[in-house]
């Protein structure tokens, strides 16, 4: 597992948040069942056991997914560089896509009124996230004098900030979107 874990998350610059996100899954489900084990001692009928384990938590398939993926990963990555000879199934939920909800034009403009309270920080905030899209981390790390061009009337997300730590916005990806006239009036009083 540390040469995985050296080789695959640190060597392939995974972001903080995933590096963070697989060494908790780590700790809170795998350790304890397979940490003691070498690789080519895990099984796939230990990880069906594992798996049901999981299940009988009252874990939703989703989640359960994606600590097999963490499990599944390093084993894979093992057969890749000849350490075992072959990866084990892991054997995944299948789970379709979550229904994205969206807001009643009501339940935002009540969040809306509510930021103008807090001031004009908050409310470009709350507009950024509504009118543009941005996710909370993107909001944090925006920089007002690089990423927001009100004379194109365009946001660009260059990063993302989590836990105070600032990276790449997810998929790595920049996107530039355009304001809208509500956003485009509650970012001029940012600068």
């Amino acid at each position: 597992m540390v040469a995985y874990w050296r080789e695959w998350v640190v060597g392939r610059r995974n972001k903080p948040s995933t590096v963070q996100g697989k060494l908790s899954v780590y700790q809170q489900h795998l350790e304890a069942v397979f940490g003691h084990k070498h690789l080519d001692e895990i099984r796939a009928g230990e990880i069906a056991a594992f798996r049901a384990s999981l299940v009988e938590k009252g874990l939703t398939d989703k989640t359960i997914n994606n600590i097999l993926t963490i499990l599944s990963k390093p084993l894979h990555y093992a057969a890749d560089v000849d350490v075992i000879a072959k990866a084990p199934k892991v054997g995944l939920f299948k789970v379709e896509a979550p229904e994205i909800e969206f807001w009643e034009i009501e339940q935002y403009a009540r969040l809306l009124t509510a930021a103008e309270k807090e001031g004009p920080v908050v409310q470009a905030a709350v507009s950024l996230a509504g009118e543009a899209g941005l996710r909370v981390g993107e909001v944090k790390a925006l920089r007002w004098r690089e990423d927001v061009d009100m004379v194109a009337g365009t946001v660009t997300v260059n990063q993302q900030m989590r836990q105070g730590v600032v990276g790449t916005p997810k998929g790595r990806t920049r996107r530039t979107v355009p304001m809208t006239a509500l956003l485009g009036m509650h970012s001029s009083g940012c600068r």
